[in-house]
């Protein structure tokens, strides 16, 4: 009999033994996924690349928050997709509106609509000469028709092409305004300074009264007044 409950008694500690084990090898496998998915591991939760909407290029960037006291892990995003501010693009050097594929293939959809004829003859290689007679719509359709059967892929690549010289061309013009206007703010800054209302000197007599090549021997009244060279007398 005693026999019988020693061996009662050690099946049930076996069964129980083998109950906590399992507990703790689930705990422990939850614990591992739970921060496998919190890290960015998970493949089913795996983000969609973002592209930039001024240009197309996923080589962009999002301010984030990070931990600092947990080795800097990422926390959150700053903004969003849409927080221009907070993204930045390396390809156009903008602060951009970020855009998922999707999103960006139904921009380029949007542009092509609105294009005009010279660029759609670019990409289709349709003249509109081809058409007489007051034949727009036919033109419209061939165009469509010839847009309609390239892939996403050849439409991201041409459309970005496109932006691409565009955003060349508004950089060229930015640097000349910019140029333009600080060459209009030292003018404005001459004006209203002393060297405008103060004749240059002669450098050996002092007087106003000064030709080239004296001119090039000049200096300002200003400089003068500093004991850089005192006129005579």
């Amino acid at each position: 009999m005693t026999t019988h409950y020693a061996a009662l008694s050690n099946r049930r500690a076996r069964h129980v033994l083998t109950q906590k084990i399992e507990s703790v090898i689930t705990d422990s496998l939850l614990t591992i996924v739970e921060w496998l998915v919190e890290h960015g591991f998970d493949s089913d939760s795996e983000e969609e690349t973002l592209y930039c909407a001024e240009c197309g290029s996923a080589d962009v960037e999002a301010m984030a928050w990070s931990k600092v006291n947990e080795g800097k892990m990422f926390s959150t995003d700053i903004g969003g997709n849409n927080d221009e501010e907070s993204n930045y693009c390396e390809s156009c050097d903008e602060h951009p509106r970020l855009l998922t594929r999707a999103e960006l293939t139904e921009q380029i959809d949007s542009w092509w609509e609105v294009t005009d004829t010279n660029t759609r003859e670019k990409i289709t290689g349709i003249s509109i000469s081809r058409f007489d007679g007051g034949e727009i719509p036919a033109y419209e359709s061939a165009c469509q028709a010839s847009w309609d059967a390239v892939i996403d892929d050849e439409k991201i690549a041409t459309w970005q092409k496109i932006q691409r010289s565009i955003i060349m061309k508004i950089n060229k013009l930015r640097l000349r305004l910019l140029g333009a206007l600080d060459a209009m703010v030292a003018r404005i800054h001459w004006y209203f300074s002393d060297e405008r209302h103060d004749p240059y000197r002669c450098c050996q007599c002092g007087s106003t009264h000064v030709k080239p090549p004296c001119m090039a021997l000049s200096q300002s009244r200003q400089q003068i007044r500093r004991g850089l060279r005192r006129p005579p007398g």
